[in-house]
């Protein structure tokens, strides 16, 4: 009978494990954060290893442009499995409007997000891709 106990015990660990697993992944639909008919900033941070400077260069990507249709793609492609963060993130590029920003580091495996729910909780999610998914943004 203890056997039948453990491995019932085990079932139900095994259970509660996937659960957490479950729920601590989000599905994000950035097109419902952002206003698809206004522009989006970028911001390209740009690190001087000689002298330790960095330079900030501040740009917009127009609706009409291939790099904000490129971004919509990657957003409706990754809108699945987005992890919460409370991690504070430097990046190579932040993308932002109104209180949605995205971040993302060049040629890199990762990208975070960050909002402000309905409810004006802040949120803040991040997500593994492909490396140098994102790379079209500094094309």
């Amino acid at each position: 009978m203890q056997g039948a106990m453990k491995h019932t015990f085990s079932k139900i660990l095994m259970g509660v494990i996937f659960l957490i697993v479950i729920s601590c992944q989000n599905d994000i639909i950035i097109k419902e954060l952002i206003d698809i008919n206004s522009p989006i900033e970028m911001t390209v941070i740009i690190a001087d290893s000689v002298t330790g400077l960095t330079e900030y260069k501040n740009l917009q990507i127009d609706t009409k442009s291939e790099k904000f249709k490129q971004l919509i793609d990657f957003a409706e492609r990754n809108s699945q499995d987005w992890e919460s963060s409370v991690a504070s993130y430097v990046s190579d590029i932040a993308i932002s409007q109104g209180d949605f920003r995205l971040l993302y580091w060049i040629g890199k495996d990762g990208v975070v997000i960050g909002f402000t729910d309905s409810n004006g909780d802040s949120k803040q999610y991040y997500k593994g891709i492909n490396p140098g998914e994102l790379d079209f943004l500094i094309k």
